[in-house]
């Protein structure tokens, strides 16, 4: 039921956006789950730290000891609070945020580029990460996005 957040603009200035979009879904998420006693306000609090962290630092080398360590709290405890709160694993979460930005970056720039830009060091598993959350290579991708702009050109 947690719908992701999408990029209004891949300015890092605009980060606090992102950031606020997420906190704002977790207060929809919250409300929803009021009457649940096992969810409490410091779980999201903690979550919505966690996701900030990723948010902030997504283009660098971030481990999950990092990310729980931002919101002070274990391993454990971290990838527990993804899974209630945002249905996913942290490590899913940030592969899922740099796959969102690259769709801002497929545009203007080559797929090794993005690649290195959104935080994969590796330019294959960007590529496998890509095709598996949208069905479609990032090449093919950037084809399909150039044709299309050439065809509303053409209008």
């Amino acid at each position: 039921l947690f719908v992701h957040i999408i990029a209004i603009n891949s300015d890092r200035k605009n980060i606090y956006i992102d950031i606020f979009l997420v906190f704002v879904q977790f207060m929809y998420y919250l409300l929803l789950q009021a009457d649940h006693e096992e969810n409490t306000l410091q779980d999201y609090h903690h979550s919505l730290q966690n996701a900030a962290f990723i948010h902030l630092h997504y283009q660098e080398n971030i481990s999950l000891e990092e990310i729980a360590s931002y919101g002070n709290m274990s391993v454990g405890h971290c990838g527990r609070l993804f899974m209630q709160v945002l249905q996913t694993t942290p490590y899913e979460y940030l592969i899922n945020y740099r796959i969102k930005k690259s769709l801002e970056l497929l545009g203007k720039k080559n797929i090794s580029q993005i690649a290195l830009e959104v935080g994969f060091n590796d330019v294959s598993h960007f590529i496998q990460s890509f095709k598996k959350r949208m069905s479609i290579t990032p090449k093919h991708y950037q084809k399909q996005l150039f044709s299309h702009q050439n065809n509303i050109q053409d209008i």
